[in-house]
C-alpha cells in the first residue's frame, strides 16, 4: 500500500508543478501584453496633433482674456474732474419741476367725496344687490374621496368624475 501512496504523492506533485507553470506562463503573457500596450499609449498619434491645435487656440484665447482683465484691474479708476454732466442733470431736473405747474396739488382731493345725504342705497341694500348679481355656485355631487385600494376579485374603476378634479381625492 505504501507503493500506491507514493505514486499518488508523485502524481500530486506533478499536478502542482503543472499548475505552478501554467499560472507563471499566464502571468508572463499578461505582463508582456501590458508592456506593449503601455509603450503604445505613450506614442503620439499624428491625428491627435490636429485635435490638440483646437485646444491650443482655446487656451491662447483664454490667456488673452485673462491678461486683458488683469490690465483692466491694474489700471486705476480715475473719476472725471469736471462736474458738467452732473450739473447738467441737476439743471434739467430743476427745469422739469418748474414746468409742472398744471398738476393738482396734494391738498386737492383726487376723488370727489359724495355727501352721505345724497347716497341712494344703504350698505345692506348694496350687499344684497351684489349677492343677487353673483352667479349661483353649482351644487356639486362630488365625493370627498375615491377608494382605490387593491382588492381580491374584480378591479374597481379609479376615475375622478368630471368637474371634481380639485375636490375629490384618491385614497390608496
Amino acid at each position: 500500500m505504501s507503493q500506491k501512496s507514493n505514486e499518488q504523492l508523485v502524481a500530486e506533485e506533478k499536478k502542482r508543478l503543472f499548475i505552478k507553470v501554467g499560472v507563471l506562463i499566464f502571468s508572463l503573457l499578461i505582463l508582456v501584453f501590458w508592456f506593449f500596450n503601455l509603450r503604445a499609449s505613450f506614442n503620439v498619434d499624428k491625428g491627435q496633433i490636429g485635435e490638440n491645435q483646437g485646444i491650443d487656440v482655446w487656451q491662447e484665447d483664454f490667456k488673452k482674456t485673462i491678461e486683458s482683465a488683469r490690465k483692466g484691474l491694474d489700471e486705476p479708476i480715475v473719476a472725471s474732474s469736471s462736474n458738467d454732466t452732473g450739473q447738467d442733470f441737476l439743471n434739467d431736473l430743476a427745469d422739469n419741476l418748474e414746468k409742472k405747474e398744471g398738476l393738482p396739488s396734494i391738498s386737492e382731493p383726487v376723488v370727489p367725496v359724495v355727501p352721505v345725504e345724497t347716497a341712494t342705497l344703504s350698505p345692506e341694500n348694496l350687499l344684497k344687490d351684489l349677492e343677487n348679481r353673483l352667479p349661483q355656485a353649482p351644487v356639486n355631487n362630488c365625493p370627498a374621496f375615491i377608494d382605490c385600494m387593491p382588492t381580491i376579485g374584480d378591479a374597481k374603476p379609479c376615475l375622478i368624475p368630471p368637474g371634481c378634479e380639485n375636490i375629490t381625492q384618491i385614497a390608496y
